[in-house]
C-alpha cells in the first residue's frame, strides 16, 4: 500500500460512504418504462429532447463591405488586367521584331556603327574578324 492509500484508509476506513435507498433498483425499471410510455402517448413530441424550444429569431448581420472596398477591388482588377495586357503586347512586339530581323532586313551603316560601339570593337578588331572569316 502506498503512503497516500494508507492515509486515506486511516482517515476514512474501509466502509463505503455511498449508499442507495432501499428497493431503489427494484422500482427503477418500472419508472423508466412509465416515462417512455408517457412520451410515446403524447400528441406533440418536442424535437429538443422533451424541452419546448422557443421559435428561432432571425437576426440580420450588418453589411461589412462598403462601397470603398468594392471600388478598391475593381481598381485592382483593372490594374492587373492592364499590366497583363501590356506585358503580352510587349512580348508579341519583341517576337515580331525578332522575326523581322530573321527574314533578312537590310542592315544600315548606322546600325553597324551602333553595334560596334556597343561591342567596344575598334577598326583593328573588325579587320581581324573579317580576315578570319574569309
Amino acid at each position: 500500500m502506498d503512503k497516500e492509500e494508507k492515509y486515506i484508509f486511516d482517515r476514512v476506513g474501509k466502509e463505503n460512504p455511498f449508499k442507495v435507498p432501499d428497493s431503489y433498483f427494484d422500482t427503477l425499471q418500472s419508472k423508466i418504462m412509465a416515462g417512455i410510455d408517457s412520451l410515446e402517448s403524447a400528441e406533440e413530441k418536442p424535437e429538443a429532447g422533451g424541452v419546448d424550444m422557443p421559435e428561432a429569431k432571425v437576426v440580420e448581420m450588418p453589411k461589412t463591405k462598403s462601397k470603398f472596398y468594392r471600388y478598391l477591388v475593381a481598381a485592382s482588377l483593372a490594374l492587373t488586367l492592364a499590366a497583363g495586357a501590356s506585358f503580352w503586347f510587349h512580348s508579341v512586339k519583341q517576337q515580331q521584331d525578332a522575326e523581322t530581323l530573321a527574314e533578312g532586313t537590310v542592315v544600315t551603316d548606322s546600325f553597324i556603327d551602333a553595334a560596334a560601339d556597343y561591342a567596344m570593337l575598334d577598326d583593328i578588331d573588325m579587320y581581324a574578324c573579317i580576315a578570319d572569316n574569309e
